[in-house]
C-alpha cells in the first residue's frame, strides 16, 4: 500500500490551485492524481476511462467516466461532474450502471466533493451512501485515512473496502433509525422500555413519562404525583439507611436495633421484624430464555445451560479440529469446562451434557446460573476470536 504522505501531498497540491471547472478538468486535475496517489497506474489497463457502461435497456446503458480494474474484472466506478454541480441529481443513474456491472463500491464527485456508495445494497439511494468527504474542509489525516482504506486496490480486490463501507452504513443506518424511533416516539420502543422498567421496579410508569425520557424533554414535566411521591419517599428512605449507618458505626448497641426506618415511624423494628417485612416484598419477575441466536440461525431451548450448549456446539462444527486444543485451558474452581470423559464435567448432582457432533465425543460443563453462562459464553467466544456484542454472533432471546 502506497504510504499517506504520497496522498496528502497530491491532496496538497490540488487545494494550493483554482479547482477546475468543467468534467474533464476535475478528472485530469483532481481524480487521476489521487489515484495515482493511491498507487494506481494511470496510464495502464487498471484504470479505464470513458468506459461504456452495459444495461438491461437501451437507457441504461452510457459511459462512466472511469472504471478502476483489478485482476477479476471492474472493482469501482468513479463518475466526474462539474465543481458546482449537485451531486445528488446524478446518484440513480452512477448506482444503476454500478449495479449492473457488479463492481462492489462507486463514487461520485465534482472535485470537491466525494460521495463513495455500495451499490450492491438494498435500499433507497440514498441509503446506500456511507461516506463522504470534502477536499477543501476535511483534514489531510482524514482524506488519507478515508480514500487509502476504501479506494486502494488491495483493499478492494480483498474485499477489506466493502466490508469497512457496510460497517459505516451500518452504524450510519442505526443511528437515524434511533434518531427517528426518538423523534416521532415509536410505540414499540415505548412499549419496551414501559415493560422492563416494571419488571426491575414492580411500577408501571406512565407511557407519557417513557416518551419524555426518550425525547429528553423535561422529565419531571411527565412523572405523574404518585410516582414522583413514590420517589421522594423512597429517597427519604435512603438517607434515613445512610444515617442509620453511619450511627452504627459510632454506636455498639445500634448494629442490634433496626435495619429499615420508616420516615413517618422513626420507631424501629427488630431483626426478624425487618426479615419478615423484606421476603415480603415483591420481586421482579424472572427473565427465561427459550432461544439462541447463533450467526443469523435460531435454535429454540428453554435453559440457559442449553443455550450455552448450543453455542459451544456450533463453535465446534466451525473449528473441530483445533476446537478441543483451543477450550482446554478453560477451567471453574473445580471442573474443567470441557472435557473428553463424562466424570470430569459432572458433578454429584448435575450430569454433563455433550456437544452432539463431536467426535470422538466432547461433554460440557453444564452447571451454574445465568449469569455464569452468559460469563462462560463471552468467554468463550473471545477465545475463539469472535465479539461477543455482536448480535448475529450471540444473543439469547428472552421472554
Amino acid at each position: 500500500m502506497p504510504p499517506p504522505q504520497d496522498l496528502k501531498n497530491a491532496i496538497e497540491r490540488i487545494r494550493s490551485t483554482p479547482f477546475p471547472d468543467n468534467e474533464r478538468a476535475v478528472e485530469h486535475k483532481v481524480i487521476t492524481p489521487i489515484l495515482l496517489a493511491l498507487g494506481w497506474d494511470v496510464h495502464g489497463d487498471e484504470i479505464r476511462y470513458q468506459y461504456k457502461v452495459g444495461g438491461t435497456r437501451s437507457r441504461e446503458q452510457g459511459v462512466v467516466d472511469i472504471a478502476l480494474f483489478g485482476t477479476r474484472g471492474a472493482l469501482c466506478l468513479i463518475e466526474a461532474k462539474n465543481t458546482d454541480e449537485q451531486l445528488d441529481k446524478h446518484v440513480s443513474q452512477l448506482l444503476g450502471y454500478a449495479f449492473y456491472e457488479g463492481v462492489v463500491l462507486c463514487v461520485l464527485t465534482n472535485g470537491r466533493e466525494w460521495w463513495l456508495y455500495l451499490p450492491r445494497e438494498v435500499g433507497k439511494p440514498v441509503t446506500r451512501k456511507f461516506s463522504e468527504l470534502n477536499l477543501e474542509t476535511d483534514t489531510l489525516d482524514v482524506l488519507a485515512e478515508q480514500m487509502l482504506l476504501f479506494l486502494n486496490k488491495k483493499n478492494l480486490e480483498s474485499g477489506k473496502a466493502e466490508k469497512a463501507g457496510k460497517e459505516r452504513l451500518l452504524d450510519k443506518r442505526e443511528r437515524d433509525i434511533w434518531k427517528q424511533m426518538l423523534e416521532q416516539t415509536d410505540k414499540d420502543l415505548v412499549e419496551t422500555i414501559t415493560l422492563r422498567i416494571e419488571q426491575e421496579t414492580g411500577i408501571r410508569p406512565s407511557q407519557s413519562r417513557v416518551a419524555a425520557l426518550l425525547s429528553e424533554t423535561r422529565f419531571e414535566i411527565a412523572i405523574p404525583s404518585s410516582v414522583s411521591n413514590l420517589s421522594k419517599k423512597e429517597d427519604r428512605k435512603e438517607k434515613s439507611k445512610q444515617s442509620l449507618s453511619a450511627t452504627s458505626k459510632s454506636s455498639p448497641t445500634s448494629a442490634k436495633q433496626l435495619v429499615d426506618i420508616d420516615p413517618k415511624k422513626p420507631e424501629t423494628l427488630s431483626l426478624a421484624e425487618a426479615s419478615r417485612k423484606k421476603a415480603k416484598r415483591k420481586k421482579a419477575p424472572s427473565v427465561k430464555v427459550y432461544g439462541v441466536r447463533l450467526w443469523g440461525k435460531f435454535k429454540e431451548t428453554g435453559r440457559w445451560a442449553d443455550a450455552y450448549v448450543l453455542l459451544a456446539n456450533e463453535l465446534y462444527t466451525r473449528h473441530p479440529d483445533k476446537f478441543f486444543e483451543t477450550v482446554s485451558s478453560l477451567k471453574g474452581t473445580k471442573y474443567p469446562w470441557f472435557a473428553y470423559t463424562e466424570e470430569a464435567c459432572s458433578t454429584p448432582d448435575f450430569q454433563a451434557k455433550f456437544l452432539e457432533d463431536s467426535n470422538p465425543r466432547i461433554y460440557v460443563y453444564a452447571h451454574g446460573s445465568a449469569v455464569a453462562f452468559k460469563s462462560r459464553a463471552k468467554r468463550l467466544l473471545k477465545t475463539f476470536g469472535y465479539p461477543s456484542e455482536d448480535t448475529d454472533i450471540w444473543e439469547i432471546v428472552t421472554e
